[in-house]
């Protein structure tokens, strides 16, 4: 995990690719800051997504991002309940 001031693609996606391995499979939801993923070129990522306003779960792919979402929504809990 990674706090960040925002969650624009100017920040995350020199995160991503400081934090990931070449040919590695990226699955992620709609945010749009996750649209140019593919511009990490240089890593050969393969993009995966589900669209929460349609499905949990990427009927075709079966993408499924529920785990990390909500080992996400725990871990802000916990900073909210240390730092108010």
């Amino acid at each position: 995990l990674e706090i960040v001031p925002k969650r624009s693609a100017e920040i995350l996606l020199p995160i991503i690719s400081d934090h990931t391995v070449e040919n590695s499979t990226i699955y992620s939801d709609k945010w749009g800051a996750y649209n140019d993923i593919k511009e990490l070129y240089h890593l050969n990522l393969k993009h995966e997504t589900v669209n929460h306003s349609l499905h949990f779960v990427n009927p075709n792919s079966f993408v499924c991002t529920n785990k990390i979402e909500s080992y996400w929504n725990a871990s802000k809990y916990k900073f909210k309940s240390m730092c108010g």
